[in-house]
């Protein structure tokens, strides 16, 4: 069986809690979660309740921005931040759906990924592009810059959409999944806004929603 992401999560919290808090302050984890880390010492994964398992993982901001509609185009801006360093850096993706008659205009979207060490300190940056999806579209990224090794990174992403029917208004929802695995399938709402990871693992980190009108 193929451990979920809340599975692992919760597996590597509790190994983690049998370690000393000085042993956990050298791995580079800040005092606030070695507190919650430490707060499930004895208990079986199984056992850690899903609250604690986020809290303890790391934390993240996420948020959009709408930056102008009219008769040809809608932009919007998607922020998102790691505040610490999560456990795991495997895939991540952020997706967006938005309202009909609309669609990613691929070659004018982009997003910038900077990366930094466990002192914030500066490592590397990469820019990635979109795919188009049916009323939406999607990013496909790695939270860190080095396999393996923990990091903090943030992204800024840039989406041109093309108004095809001169719409005076557009929804736009975005979601942020990190450590996906398996062989992810995203489901994007052609009747309305939704976005929803219908096979695959991952955890669903960051959400927001915006109306833009004319």
């Amino acid at each position: 069986r193929i451990k979920s992401t809340p599975d692992l999560i919760k597996e590597k919290i509790s190994e983690l809690s049998k370690k000393s808090e000085e042993e956990l302050k050298e791995m580079g984890i800040d005092y606030e979660r070695i507190s919650i880390i430490k707060s499930v010492e004895g208990l079986e994964p199984i056992n850690i309740p899903d609250e604690i398992a986020i809290q303890a993982s790391a934390n993240m901001s996420f948020s959009l921005e709408g930056n102008g509609l009219n008769s040809s185009r809608a932009i919007v801006l998607c922020n998102w931040a790691w505040n610490k360093a999560p456990m795991f850096n495997i895939r991540d993706y952020v997706l967006f759906s938005w309202t009909n008659g609309f669609v990613l205009n691929e070659k004018r979207t982009s997003m910038k990924i900077d990366y930094y060490n466990l002192d914030n300190e500066f490592t590397s940056s990469n820019r990635i592009n979109a795919m188009g999806q049916v009323n939406g579209a999607k990013f496909e990224f790695w939270q860190s810059d080095s396999a393996g090794f923990k990091s903090k990174s943030r992204g800024k992403a840039f989406v041109y959409i093309d108004n095809l029917e001169n719409k005076k208004y557009i929804e736009v929802l975005s979601k942020y999944f990190h450590n996906v695995q398996g062989i992810p399938s995203f489901s994007i709402s052609f009747m309305g806004i939704s976005i929803n990871l219908s096979s695959g693992f991952g955890s669903f980190t960051g959400e927001d929603y915006i109306q833009i009108r004319k």
